[in-house]
């Protein structure tokens, strides 16, 4: 009964991530094509309606590509998008987050070894058509690699000490 309720959590994990996956895709297509088109297409007007048309252009090319994205939502741009994500979250997120909040918490070599490593791990559950998303795979990897080289780092008094 548990291991249902695991699958319904992974699934329901996939499915977010995929759609956090189509929302960046619009999110940086629509600024970056908004400003374009409010700044050098089109003509130009009084400098203080240029907020204002900017956000226009970004809201009806959000608009277009949702359109877009959910027609096609199986394509294979999400798919790679998604596993871009995967690549990203899974080998730099956690040892950058650690290293802004907490330097010279682990060494720089175990760093490297979980961006390295989590990445690896990544593009395998990718290859090998994962039934966990790679996302989270790597971003578990990672996070061992960090556990592991952070309590080496500080040893088993400096981790109940904090």
């Amino acid at each position: 009964k548990s291991s249902g309720r695991i699958m319904v959590a992974i699934c329901e994990g996939t499915a977010s991530c995929r759609w956090l996956s189509l929302i960046s895709s619009i999110a940086g297509l629509s600024l970056g094509i908004g400003t374009m088109i409010s700044r050098d297409i089109l003509p130009h007007a009084k400098e203080s309606g240029t907020l204002l048309r900017t956000r226009m252009v970004v809201l009806a090319v959000i608009l277009l590509a949702a359109i877009v994205a959910v027609m096609n939502k199986d394509s294979q741009v999400l798919l790679w998008n998604y596993m871009s994500m995967a690549l990203r979250g899974g080998g730099i997120f956690l040892p950058l987050t650690l290293t802004i909040f907490r330097q010279h918490a682990v060494g720089s070599h175990c760093a490297i070894l979980s961006m390295t490593i989590s990445t690896a791990v990544a593009v395998i559950a990718a290859i090998v058509d994962s039934p966990v998303p790679p996302l989270f795979i790597g971003l578990g990897t990672s996070f061992l690699f960090l556990a592991a080289g952070y309590i080496t780092h500080h040893g088993e008094a400096g981790l109940s000490a904090r």
